[in-house]
């Protein structure tokens, strides 16, 4: 599994005078869970976005620095290479969610990397499995809860495997049963070892490092055995 160094990145977006991200510099160990909090507009989904690899190559603005995977360079790599070593889930599912019903969703990216029908089972079920959707594969999206449609989008993202999974509030639209599907979700994706950086609006599981922005950058260490409380702590926002 791939190490992340982030190495002074700014990012200013097209028509705006001061940049978003200022001179950052990050290195996020392989299988390691890092939080990322802050106000409203301090960059958080722009880092998001710059980790998944679709900074500067799916949105506009000016880009100094770069964000490094394993040594490859995230910032220059073609958005289908950068989908298959770095998985993203956008804070809206029905933004991202693009068959019509469950197993043609998470088979997607797979059988668009022209991967053996075997193969493709293999990760649609393995994916799916994950996530507890494994009972509803033939399910519509539209009649599926947001919290549902939210593990759906994870499973398809997990189907690509990638090594490093960025999620962008992924809890922020959903109901508190929604919110604890997810949770659980992703708790058991963090104890598989995968590489995670994640923002969440309310609450928090486990995390190894939270990453603090504002005018000035915070780094702590917080242990895992303090912090496991499944969705007891409030951030102040």
């Amino acid at each position: 599994m791939p190490d992340i160094r982030i190495d002074n990145l700014s990012f200013t977006y097209a028509g705006s005078p001061e940049p978003v991200l200022r001179a950052l510099d990050l290195v996020i160990p392989q299988g390691e869970f890092v939080l990322l909090t802050g106000p409203s507009g301090c960059g958080k989904s722009t880092l998001a976005l710059a980790l998944a690899g679709l900074i500067p190559s799916r949105v506009g603005g000016h880009l100094r620095g770069s964000v490094y995977l394993d040594g490859d360079n995230l910032s220059t790599m073609n958005i289908y290479e950068a989908s298959q070593r770095v998985g993203m889930v956008f804070q809206n599912p029905d933004n991202q969610l693009v068959q019509l019903n469950v197993e043609e969703e998470v088979a997607f990216g797979p059988e668009n990397l022209a991967l053996p029908y075997a193969e493709i089972m293999q990760r649609l079920v393995e994916s799916l499995a994950y996530t507890g959707m494994g009972g509803m594969r033939q399910e519509q999206i539209y009649a599926l809860s947001g919290g549902q449609k939210q593990r759906v989008a994870i499973s398809a993202t997990l189907a690509m495997r990638p090594g490093v999974l960025v999620l962008d509030e992924p809890t922020s639209d959903l109901d508190p049963v929604g919110t604890q599907e997810v949770l659980q979700v992703l708790l058991t994706i963090f104890n598989s070892g995968t590489t995670w950086a994640s923002q969440f609006p309310r609450w928090f599981c486990s995390p190894d490092r939270c990453q603090m922005f504002s005018p000035l950058t915070l780094h702590f260490r917080l242990t895992k055995p303090l912090l496991r409380c499944m969705g007891r702590v409030t951030l102040a926002r």
